[in-house]
């Protein structure tokens, strides 16, 4: 194994460049932990908004449960056991490193810059502006309604009526 995050060392977070957000552990439920990507400050809808989940069908124990870069170029969740919990699924011979960048993107990549995973590419039910493609995604019609009404909700609350100025 190469590099790893512990779920039990609370400073083994990735924070975006920008500060907006952040990247690790996240307790779901008693003794249940997954590794998530959330808005770094709370929002008034939710002390924690996450924007991605690895494993959200399969919680990992408080101890013991780690996210580890593999040296085959594997990104891999282990759980107190030692099973598998979720995988990126990657290969490469070349050294690779795990980003976080500033518009919420967990990037997989090898250290010349070639993109191997990247979380925009399995979005969840949270709308990151900064996502614009999907690519080989299917997503149900109630998800793409929800996502649909609540962006149309954002630009609704950031529209100023003409002849009205901010301030």
């Amino acid at each position: 194994m190469g590099s790893s995050l512990s779920v039990e060392n609370r400073q083994h977070i990735l924070i975006s460049p920008n500060a907006i957000f952040s990247a690790g552990f996240l307790a779901i439920g008693d003794n249940a932990y997954s590794f998530a990507i959330w808005f770094t400050e709370p929002h008034f809808h939710s002390p924690t908004s996450v924007t991605w989940m690895a494993n959200r069908d399969q919680p990992v124990n408080g101890k013991s449960s780690k996210l580890s870069l593999t040296n085959d170029g594997n990104m891999v969740l282990i759980d107190a056991a030692l099973n598998t919990a979720w995988s990126s699924n990657t290969a490469s011979s070349a050294p690779v490193e795990l980003h976080l960048k500033d518009d919420g993107n967990l990037v997989l990549r090898r250290l010349q810059g070639t993109v191997l995973w990247q979380s925009f590419d399995f979005p969840t039910d949270t709308l990151v502006p900064a996502r614009v493609t999907i690519p080989q995604v299917s997503i149900s019609f109630s998800s793409m309604m929800t996502t649909f009404l609540v962006f149309i909700t954002m630009v609704l609350m950031f529209q100023v009526p003409t002849g009205h100025n901010l301030g």
